[in-house]
């Protein structure tokens, strides 16, 4: 995060204050705006990286928001737990990353500074971000059969007994758990053709998985806060599928979602239970899906009713169009040789390339539906 800019919207004197200086420690740079005026002209910033919005703090925030979000990756900062404005970011924003606005000046930030760091580092997956430090506890396994679900979920069960979890929240875990497993062993595979290979699949039919099909669970507690994640070898969740599920949640009684394979509560609706729930994806390689639980009574009390929510997407994390460089790296074309995609590269500008990757460029190439190879050439 070193040298990175970030705006902050908000007119709360003591969260812009307590918010620099955490950056600060970063080695990132943080400028606090008070009103539209001051932000329309820091968005004019070229080396601008990242802006958070306070959206309870901040004078037309869902414009601003709608405004930040078309320059920089855009983080929106709420207390509310309200499904229409969470419809209101999402969906008709497109804001992907909603964060827990801090009950004080200084409680709360660590999510805040997790979420900036993934966005600007595109170091997207591993629950061991949100259990931070050399006292956590993490268990991991492979699932490669429905039966493999069974037993992790009666492990798990002993688990959060073992570090007395609240009652209550015991089957809310175990539910969420269920489903995401779920999720990934019979809605994420799909074959080479694209299509699902379990979606309509009764899910009580205990199928095998392929190696390339294998699920990974992960789950482990830390000073009270407990995390969960199921990882899977496809990389077809996208936002579209939540925001799907929140504009079904704000304009129907009943959202649960009615599937081939049976009636599922729907990732959103885990999302509804969790303290906090993210999606990560690298596109067509994995999927994670992570929920994040306060087991100690006492924060608990404490904490009020809002739940973050977050997408993150690799590579294109849906960042904003870029204004297109002053210098063009070279010409680039996309054409057939045999049945394979052929990335051709001339006339490269040696010196419209940065400094860092001067002797080094790769290439980022994401093949058409079908296609298994492509040759780079240039």
């Amino acid at each position: 995060m070193r040298g990175k800019q970030v705006l902050l919207c908000s007119t709360d004197r003591k969260l812009a204050h307590a918010t620099r200086k955490l950056f600060a420690t970063c080695g990132a740079t943080l400028v606090a705006v008070e009103d539209q005026t001051e932000a329309a002209l820091a968005l004019t910033n070229d080396r601008l990286n990242l802006v958070v919005v306070d959206v309870d703090h901040f004078e037309q925030a869902l414009a601003t928001l709608e405004k930040a979000q078309a320059r920089v990756p855009t983080i929106a900062m709420s207390s509310g737990n309200d499904l229409q404005l969470l419809s209101s970011i999402v969906c008709a924003v497109g804001v992907a990353n909603i964060v827990e606005r801090p009950l004080g000046a200084h409680d709360g930030l660590a999510e805040l500074l997790i979420t900036a760091d993934k966005i600007l580092s595109d170091d997207l997956f591993g629950l061991e971000k949100y259990l931070r430090g050399k006292d956590r506890i993490l268990r991991s396994s492979v699932l490669t059969n429905a039966n493999d679900r069974d037993t992790e979920l009666s492990a798990l069960s002993d688990f959060l007994h073992e570090h007395h979890a609240p009652r209550h929240l015991v089957p809310t875990i175990l539910n969420a758990a269920d489903e995401m497993l779920t999720n990934a062993m019979y809605n994420a595979p799909v074959d080479k053709s694209g299509r699902p290979c379990y979606a309509a699949t009764n899910r009580r039919s205990k199928i095998s998985l392929r190696t390339s099909e294998h699920v990974t669970l992960t789950y482990g507690v830390r000073k009270g806060v407990f995390g969960i994640s199921v990882r899977d070898q496809f990389g077809r969740l996208r936002l579209d599928h939540l925001s799907k599920s929140i504009r079904r949640c704000v304009s129907q009684q009943d959202p649960i979602e009615q599937k081939a394979g049976g009636a599922g509560l729907g990732l959103f609706l885990i999302a509804r239970t969790a303290r906090q729930f993210v999606v990560n994806v690298a596109p067509g390689t994995s999927s994670e899906v992570i929920g994040l639980w306060n087991l100690d009574r006492q924060r608990i009390k404490q904490s009020h009713s809002h739940h973050s929510l977050h997408y993150f997407e690799e590579a294109y994390r849906l960042q904003p169009k870029r204004r297109p460089s002053r210098h063009a790296l070279g010409t680039c074309s996309l054409a057939d040789d045999d049945n394979r995609s052929v990335l051709a590269v001339s006339d490269l500008n040696p010196a419209a390339i940065p400094e860092p990757i001067a002797d080094e460029c790769s290439v980022r190439l994401r093949l058409p539906r079908g296609r298994s190879s492509a040759r780079i050439t240039g």
